[in-house]
């Protein structure tokens, strides 16, 4: 499984450059570098970035500790995470959806499909519709009304998100895991707290995501409490680290 390979490989051929996993001390201290930009004839393109190293690497342990058979992106943009999830997770039906209300979003739907077809990932369903509106349609005619793993990127409000929740509740299998991109980036920390309380599932932060992801599930094997633990972070390290980036900032400034 090569997935982050596959994906310059398979963007490369559609005319784009790609860009991430970025040291921002190098790039003028721009926090954005660590994400994933898609560059065509010297262009940024997109009015999103896409996910992380790190976050690629999140979805292929996820696929190998808990496989899923129905998946659904909301927020496609030009596929990155969609085709991610995909090509680790071959033997699921993958919909990404996408309003397609930004000057790209339209383009990158049709951009996904055809990057599906040159990987051979059969099951892949670039939609375009509004969230969380329809959801529920798009379910129920796309994964036969069942959710096993939801990635939420799309309009980064608490309200929408927790909206997003709401509308992916009745659909979500038992052991589904709901993973929300940007909460901390976007200061999102208060609407993945009411989903959690809502939920009465175990909500944790993924220190180690760059956007800091919340994960959400109900009751995870030991398998995958392993990896939400790892990308977690030990709460003593991160002291640690708290501390030294105080020290830091106040010695030097941001």
């Amino acid at each position: 499984m090569l997935v982050f390979v596959d994906l310059v490989a398979a963007y490369a051929a559609e005319g784009f450059a790609v860009s991430t996993g970025l040291n921002p001390t190098a790039f003028h201290n721009l926090h954005s570098v660590p994400f994933t930009w898609l560059v065509r004839d010297g262009v940024e393109v997109a009015d999103g970035l896409g996910i992380s190293l790190p976050e690629i690497y999140l979805l292929e342990c996820l696929a190998v500790v808990q496989p899923a058979e129905s998946i659904l992106v909301i927020g496609n943009s030009f596929g990155w995470s969609t085709l991610a999830l995909a090509i680790a997770q071959p033997q699921a039906r993958v919909v990404g959806l996408d309003s397609a209300a930004d000057r790209y979003s339209l383009e990158g739907l049709e951009l996904t499909a055809r990057l599906a077809e040159r990987l051979n990932l059969h099951h892949v369903y670039p939609v375009r519709g509004t969230s969380p509106e329809d959801i529920p349609a798009t379910v129920e005619e796309r994964l036969d009304g069942r959710i096993d793993l939801a990635f939420v990127d799309g309009y980064h409000t608490s309200q929408q998100i927790v909206a997003e929740y709401r509308a992916l509740r009745p659909f979500l299998t038992p052991t589904a895991m709901v993973l929300f991109h940007d909460v901390q980036y976007t200061g999102l920390q208060s609407g993945f707290d009411t989903i959690v309380e809502e939920s009465g599932w175990q909500g944790t932060m993924l220190h180690a995501t760059p956007s800091g992801i919340g994960f959400l599930t109900n009751e995870p094997s030991p398998a995958l409490a392993r990896v939400i633990a790892a990308f977690a972070t030990d709460p003593s390290a991160l002291e640690v680290v708290r501390k030294k980036g105080e020290r830091f900032h106040a010695e030097f400034g941001s």
